[in-house]
């Protein structure tokens, strides 16, 4: 099977053209017989041409074929590969709209100078950016620019690779009108215009200020500094419960504790008791220090009967015994008062 070729340029005619020129390079596979153009059209299936080329000894081998009457046609071209024994390889198809181009994009009229003493007509430029064709529509090979000087139509052309161009002879207090058009093999596309009005004087137009855009490290700084205040924050909520906290159990550790909390403190007396077979007396515990007099509680001396726990005889007196005035060498009685005793009786039924 011969080697497919690789396609090549394609070339038009003089403006506007009424024919094509496809070029490919030629295949140097042995056995080569010849070459077989193919055109189909994509508004129909049967709208298939073939043209057989015969081979060329030079680099290129091409094909010029007439251009088609109806634009915004979209056609695949290729190009077959046939050897001596009749097998064929075909190349990558190449996909064609023939049409003219689109309008140009962003059309821009700007004055460029004011009258002076000398001159009092003034200068535009007018830029543009190329059409917004995608391929496979053929490219511009130059710009149409077209307005109006002292009611003359005014025709310039500016090259493909050109998008601005300098016009002059426009008077103040005048508007114009400018447009522009691309132009391709298969003619004009459609015209953009834009109208200016010449000024005497520049004017004043304020600065736009544009927003401030933060850096990607900015934006880290800030997020970062962000993170830290709500860590501190955190922080200083926790410092300051723990804080509560601690004022709180120092406060209850600090309150007086309730009269039924307190420490009764207990005068002991001394108990004389008495028995048959001998007389002792027992002291009581020291006092302890209490500032609460009202609650010290004085116990008297209470004889008991050695033969019994019956109740005591009759006439046993109880007295109230003060040791305040004890020291660490002895214990010592205060007289006995007589006003508070008190005498028990048994009494017998009767």
């Amino acid at each position: 099977i011969p080697t497919p070729v690789i396609n090549g340029a394609i070339a038009y005619g003089p403006l506007v053209s009424t024919y094509m020129r496809y070029n490919w390079v030629s295949s140097m596979s042995p056995c080569l017989s010849h070459y077989v153009f193919v055109a189909r059209s994509t508004s129909s299936i049967d709208d298939i041409n073939y043209y057989n080329v015969s081979t060329s000894s030079s680099t290129y081998t091409y094909l010029d074929l007439p251009l088609p009457s109806t634009n915004n046609t979209v056609y695949n071209f290729s190009v077959l590969t046939v050897d001596t024994g009749g097998r064929s390889s075909e190349s990558i198809i190449r996909q064609i709209i023939f049409n003219v181009p689109g309008y140009v994009a962003n059309l821009m009229l700007t004055q460029t100078d004011y009258p002076t003493d000398i001159n009092d007509t003034v200068n535009i430029t007018v830029s543009w950016n190329p059409p917004r064709d995608l391929p496979p529509i053929p490219d511009p090979l130059f710009y149409n620019i077209i307005y109006n000087v002292s009611g003359i139509p005014q025709n310039t052309t500016v090259p493909q690779h050109i998008s601005s161009r300098t016009l002059s002879g426009f008077t103040v207090g005048s508007e114009y009108t400018v447009g522009v058009a691309a132009v391709n093999p298969l003619g004009t596309g459609l015209t953009t215009s834009a109208t200016i009005s010449i000024s005497a004087t520049p004017t004043m137009t304020p600065p736009t200020q544009e927003p401030s855009q933060l850096s990607a490290g900015a934006i880290a700084g800030i997020v970062i500094a962000i993170i830290v205040m709500i860590g501190g924050l955190l922080i200083l909520g926790i410092a300051m419960v723990c804080y509560v906290k601690k004022k709180n159990k120092d406060k209850d550790s600090s309150v007086t504790p309730t009269p039924h909390q307190k420490v009764e403190a207990v005068n002991y007396a001394e108990v004389e008791h008495s028995a048959k077979s001998s007389s002792s007396k027992r002291q009581a515990p020291p006092k302890p220090a209490s500032s609460h007099s009202h609650e010290a509680v004085e116990y008297s001396a209470i004889q008991n009967s050695a033969a019994s726990h019956n109740p005591p005889p009759e006439g046993t007196e109880y007295a109230d015994l003060d040791h305040s005035a004890s020291t660490s060498s002895g214990h010592h009685q205060r007289p006995k008062d007589t006003s508070n005793q008190v005498q028990y009786a048994h009494m017998r039924p009767s």
